[in-house]
């Protein structure tokens, strides 16, 4: 399982670190990228939903490291339950939603949703797949395996979903030139 490689102190402190950073740094900023591109076209109030769900789960992997499987089991488990079913809610969520208005994007933007959605998909079976392997096999083996590349799919998740967000626009107004600062 993921603890038993982050149990040593110094994994622990990187898994820690990088986690946080991630999470507070790149999915904190697709959330509100994601909010701010749905805002108006979906409710307020599941614009809201997702935006607390995505939130739950962003603060929740940091918390996984932190609460080891050996010493702090149940609050590991806890954390663990946060993250992986709290991003799936909300990564499907975003898929419904941004498929539901798909036809306000231009063609580029569509196939990255299409693309999203069927990614959604394939990382709902990867989590089932992991409980289920959890319930029979406990931690170990196929288990730890599965863990392992459920978790990476997760916190590649928004690599996948960008393409259907270009973030350009909140930096640079189309159209414009960019400048070159010589120093």
């Amino acid at each position: 399982m993921i603890s038993d490689v982050i149990n040593q102190e110094m994994y622990n402190r990187t898994f820690i670190f990088l986690t946080a950073i991630f999470m507070y740094g790149v999915q904190q900023t697709n959330l509100r990228a994601f909010y701010k591109m749905l805002y108006g076209k979906i409710s307020n109030g599941r614009n809201d939903t997702m935006m607390y769900i995505g939130i739950a789960s962003m603060i929740a992997l940091p918390n996984v490291g932190i609460f080891d499987e050996h010493n702090w089991g149940v609050l590991h488990g806890i954390s663990a339950g946060i993250f992986f079913i709290g991003f799936m809610i909300y990564a499907r969520m975003l898929a419904i939603s941004l498929d539901s208005v798909k036809d306000q994007f231009d063609a580029q933007t569509q196939k990255a949703i299409a693309n999203m959605y069927s990614n959604v998909t394939g990382l709902m079976l990867t989590t089932i797949a992991f409980f289920v392997s959890l319930i029979v096999h406990h931690s170990g083996g196929i288990t730890a395996i599965l863990e392992w590349a459920t978790a990476l799919y997760f916190v590649n998740f928004f690599s996948i979903a960008s393409f259907a967000n270009s973030y350009y626009d909140s930096v640079h107004q189309p159209g414009t030139p960019l400048s070159v600062k010589k120093f």
